[in-house]
């Protein structure tokens, strides 16, 4: 009888096999749960520099119809970094006043280099188009028209 109650405990334990499909199971698993994370960290940090670049502009428009300074406000592109200005263009600004934002190193941005903005009425002095790129085949446009409406999130 001893015979038998070893040989149960014996048919208990676990295959190679077994083992092999679980492991292959918990990895294919786990890789693609790794595939979706980097997917949407991408998304993410392309949707917070749409929002930067929204808000960035909507700030210099605010100040703008305020009039702040008695001057136009305006944000310049530029890589690696976004600046918010005072004046009429980027080259006869106050440079004292510059606020500058880094830019996402991950993605590329390209549109007009500035956006000015006139004191008290808000509207653009050039309207165009902001496109933010991941490298990877995503895209995101921001829209400032003439009247200075800002078309984003």
């Amino acid at each position: 009888m001893t015979k038998n109650t070893d040989r149960v405990k014996h048919n208990r334990a676990f295959t190679l096999i077994e083992v092999v499909i679980v492991i292959a199971i918990i990895s294919f698993i786990a890789g693609f749960s790794a595939v979706a994370n980097f997917q949407m960290y991408g998304g993410f940090n392309l949707k917070n520099e749409q929002n930067l670049i929204v808000s960035l502009l909507r700030r210099a428009r605010g100040q703008a119809i305020n009039n702040v300074n008695a001057l136009p406000h305006g944000l310049h592109l530029e890589a690696g970094r976004y600046m918010l200005f005072q004046g009429t263009d980027w080259s006869s600004r106050a440079a004292g006043s510059d606020v500058i934002f880094p830019a996402n190193a991950a993605l590329k941005v390209s549109g007009p280099g500035d956006f000015i903005f006139l004191q008290l009425s808000g509207s653009a002095t050039s309207a165009g188009n902001i496109n933010i790129w991941d490298g990877r085949g995503k895209t995101l446009t921001v829209n400032v028209n003439a009247e200075g409406q800002i078309n984003g999130p």
